[in-house]
């Protein structure tokens, strides 16, 4: 974890906790609910931007959602990376 922390207190259901506890490994409890947190207010804050983004010039639609995929395909070809590459790097920047 990096900068300043303060502890809270927050209530999990008891199956939910233990599951986390086991999953967290050497980083422990602490570690993986702030991980699991930031993604969460990441998620959210991506969803805000859409929101606006879409409020202002409507909503993104499936043909260029295809069209986007097809152009990100491209790129990462173009610059030497498979999607799978893309996606391992993605979880490792994440795990980081």
């Amino acid at each position: 974890m990096s900068g300043t922390t303060k502890k809270y207190s927050v209530t999990l259901p008891e199956d939910l906790a233990e599951d986390a506890r086991s999953r967290s490994g050497g980083s422990g409890l602490s570690a993986y609910v702030t991980n699991a947190v930031r993604r969460q207010v990441q998620r959210d804050q991506l969803a805000e931007l859409v929101g606006t983004l879409e409020a202002e010039n409507g909503p993104v639609t499936d043909q260029r959602m295809s069209e986007i995929r097809d152009e990100m395909r491209r790129a990462l070809r173009e610059q030497g990376v498979s999607a799978s590459d893309s996606a391992q790097k993605e979880k490792e920047n994440e795990a980081a």
